[in-house]
């Protein structure tokens, strides 16, 4: 356990968010402090480097484009009709 109330899992990111240990309390003390964490967590405070980021956001959108096209209507529009796309 960490006994310094000011220390820091990752000081790189301290000036926008602290990770650290939470004050000792009861479970809605730790429940609201947990609460005030970032949505997206940094990749530094994985010990990732800040590319590391960008490269799952370039997995994330490919995966979600082939998503999207999967999702795309394959009907054969034989016969002179129209297809519905």
């Amino acid at each position: 356990a960490v006994d310094d109330p000011n220390a820091s899992y990752c000081p790189s990111l301290d000036a926008r968010f602290r990770y650290g240990p939470p004050a000792e309390g009861d479970v809605e003390a730790y429940k609201a402090y947990i609460a005030t964490f970032p949505i997206i967590d940094r990749p530094e405070i994985f010990g990732l480097h800040q590319n590391a980021d960008i490269s799952f956001q370039q997995k994330e959108t490919g995966t979600m484009l082939e998503t999207i096209i999967s999702l795309q209507p394959r009907t054969g529009g034989g016969a002179g009709v129209k297809t519905p796309d």
